[in-house]
């Protein structure tokens, strides 16, 4: 009986933790303090007169996969900011085969330059539920700005 009441305890905490993470608060905060290595990133600032610039596509092949909904029910504020369904956006696929919401970086090759931190946050905004946008990157020490 004693196990039953923790984990239902742990069950109730653990709703109104999730539950209270989709308020609909209008506030924007910012986070007390990052983690943060102590010590400067080492290494010269490369020359980018001699930069180049990678693009392309990532390309899907086979059958798109079916769209998931996500239910707002439990939250009627968040249900309310959309004019319909919602549904997960973990894999996007557009109408010419390529994957949306891709995020492509440089592996390796770098570990002798420094980049300076970039000036502006990188913003993500969360309305009704939903975080946008859906995938971004950010530089080490850049701040983050996230709104709600």
């Amino acid at each position: 009986m004693v196990n039953f009441l923790k984990f239902q305890t742990v069950i109730i905490f653990s709703l109104a933790f999730i539950l209270g993470a989709c308020g609909g608060s209008e506030s924007t905060e910012t986070s007390p303090e990052a983690i943060i290595p102590d010590e400067e990133p080492t290494g010269v600032a490369p020359d980018l007169s001699e930069a180049g610039v990678v693009s392309g596509k990532v390309n899907f092949k086979g059958n798109k996969p079916k769209k998931v909904r996500i239910r707002m029910g439990a939250e009627p504020d968040c249900e309310k900011k959309h004019g319909g369904a919602i549904y997960s956006q973990e894999v996007e696929v557009n109408n010419n085969n390529t994957l949306r919401y891709v995020f492509i970086w440089v592996k390796q090759g770098l570990e002798d330059y420094t980049f300076e931190k970039p000036t502006e946050s990188a913003m993500l905004n969360q309305n009704g539920c939903i975080y946008l946008p859906h995938v971004f990157g950010v530089q080490a020490r850049q701040d983050i700005k996230i709104t709600n």
